[in-house]
């Protein structure tokens, strides 16, 4: 039973992608005007109803056992981001700037963080049983890079790479609470703090 919900996990991969363009080509068809600033809440509910799904209907059960010492989690997942971009900077020579910290943008990069550590991270936990940890660990963020594969070639690069700690992070701890506080720091500097400009920095 498990193996079918670590199947039904990773076809979150293709599952939300595909249900965001239907809404979005359909919606054309009955006079929804698409802008870039709904891409982003789309993603954020499909994730929501896809995690509820998961937990709701199927044996996955999230561990959210809290130390207070895991709030070492936040910054840590700051510096991640911190990492991610002065590596894109060097590889593409984009400029690096304040965050605009807009509403339209932080709501849902936060509201998307639970639902994706739920599906990448504890729906897909039962492979540490099955296939090991190292196994668990790969699986987890490749799945996490290729659900970022619309934000371009370079996004599934970076946050396959932000996987294995944000997996790392859940097998060190056995609670899916540390790569969500890490997640949420990742994204709050994202919008907040530091943001990238730059003909290459567009599909980021």
């Amino acid at each position: 039973m498990s193996t079918v919900w670590v199947v039904a996990a990773l076809s979150y991969v293709i599952v939300v992608p595909l249900s965001f363009l239907v809404v979005v080509a359909g919606g054309s068809r009955v006079g929804y005007d698409h802008r870039r600033e709904h891409d982003r809440w789309l993603y954020a509910g499909f994730s929501a109803l896809f995690a509820a799904v998961l937990v709701g209907v199927g044996p996955v059960s999230p561990t959210l056992a809290f130390d207070p010492r895991w709030l070492v989690a936040l910054p840590a997942g700051a510096a991640l981001y911190g990492v991610d971009t002065t590596l894109w900077k060097r590889w593409t020579g984009a400029r690096i700037e304040r965050g605009t910290g807009e509403f339209v943008w932080t709501v849902p990069m936060l509201l998307s963080v639970v639902p994706e550590e739920l599906v990448f991270r504890t729906g897909l936990a039962p492979l540490v049983d099955s296939l090991g940890a190292p196994a668990f660990v790969a699986v987890s963020a490749v799945a996490f890079g290729l659900a970022h594969v619309a934000n371009g070639r370079h996004e599934v690069a970076f946050k396959s790479w932000n996987g294995v700690v944000y997996a790392l992070a859940f097998l060190a701890t056995g609670s899916v609470v540390v790569p969500v506080l890490a997640h949420v720091g990742y994204n709050l500097v994202a919008v907040w703090v530091i943001s990238l400009t730059g003909t290459d920095a567009a599909s980021r």
